[in-house]
């Protein structure tokens, strides 16, 4: 299955397998839908909507998503090498056993998102929300969390070493 031009919602479709890469979207909307193994290198994505759509084991490298919402979404195994995510809300979203090798994350809300055991060493997650997500076991050595809301997030077993909390809301990690 592939996208219909001028179709701009899409609900429970599945797109596993298909090739995204070099595309570029923008204001289109997807819930439910499955991206397994779905090939988004250098994927653009501008205010789109993804909601508890499943992006297992898909190859994401070098994508970019602006403006986007991809809330309750599921990325186990995922490949989001080099991938930016500017102002974007992820709330609830698993990125459990994914890939973040020089993941870019600006601003945004990632509220209850799982990074459980994820290596996100040298990370800048400046100003970022992350208010009662799963960090537990993560690698956040030399991160740059300054001014991130870290707030009841789950941190235990985490590697702080040389990280950078300054200006941190920590109030209940």
């Amino acid at each position: 299955m592939e996208l219909t031009e001028g179709i701009l919602q899409y609900r429970k479709k599945d797109f596993s397998g298909v090739d995204f890469s070099d595309l570029e979207l923008c204001g289109y909307s997807f819930e439910e839908c499955r991206f397994n193994g779905a090939d988004f290198s250098r994927f653009s994505g501008k205010r789109c909507l993804f909601v508890h759509c499943d992006f297992s084991y898909a190859h994401m490298s070098g994508a970019e998503f602006d403006g986007c919402v991809l809330t309750g979404c599921l990325f186990r195994g995922a490949s989001l090498f080099c991938v930016g995510l500017y102002e974007c809300k992820a709330t609830g979203t698993s990125f459990d056993q994914a890939n973040l090798a020089g993941l870019t994350i600006r601003r945004g809300n990632f509220s209850y998102a799982s990074f459980a055991g994820c290596d996100l060493r040298k990370i800048d997650l400046q100003g970022v929300g992350l208010a009662h997500a799963d960090l537990r076991r993560c690698n956040l050595r030399q991160a740059k969390l300054c001014g991130a809301d870290l707030s009841h997030a789950m941190v235990q077993g985490t590697d702080f070493r040389e990280a950078d909390l300054r200006d941190s809301l920590l109030s209940g990690a």
